[in-house]
C-alpha cells in the first residue's frame, strides 16, 4: 500500500488552498462587484483566512459554507456576527435547530437583503 508523506500532504493542501482562493476571487469580482470594489485581492484573501475559523465555530466547514460566510463578511463588514446591528446573524449562526447548509444559505440570503436595504437607504 502506498503511503503519502507529510511533504506530499502539505503540498496537496497548499494547492487546494490556492485553487480555492482563485475561485473565491473570481466569484467575488464577478458576483459582489459593488461591495468589493474598493477591496484589493489581498484584502479579500485576508477576509477568507479570517472567516475560516469563525465559520467553523458554527459548523460551517464545507467550501460552499465558507463561501457564504465570506460573502456575508463582504456584504455586512468584517466580524459582522459580533456587531449589535447584526444580532440576527449571531442568532442564526448559533442555532442548533438548523443544518449547516441551511445556516449558510439563510445567512447569505439575509445578508444580501440587508445589504440591498442599507444601500437603498443611503
Amino acid at each position: 500500500m502506498a503511503k503519502i508523506r507529510q511533504e506530499q500532504e502539505d503540498l496537496f493542501r497548499q494547492e487546494a488552498e490556492a485553487d480555492f482562493n482563485r475561485r473565491v476571487l473570481l466569484h467575488v469580482r464577478r458576483d459582489l462587484t459593488e461591495p468589493a470594489a474598493a477591496m484589493s485581492d489581498e484584502e479579500i484573501l485576508r477576509i477568507v483566512r479570517e472567516c475560516g475559523p469563525r465559520a467553523a465555530k458554527h459548523g460551517l466547514t464545507s467550501e460552499r459554507h465558507l463561501m457564504c460566510f465570506v460573502d456575508a463578511s463582504i456584504l455586512l463588514g468584517r466580524s459582522f456576527e459580533e456587531k449589535p446591528s447584526q444580532a440576527w446573524a449571531r442568532e442564526l449562526l448559533k442555532s442548533s435547530k438548523l443544518a449547516a447548509t441551511d445556516k449558510a444559505n439563510l445567512l447569505l440570503a439575509t445578508a444580501c437583503s440587508v445589504y440591498k436595504e442599507t444601500k437603498m437607504k443611503a
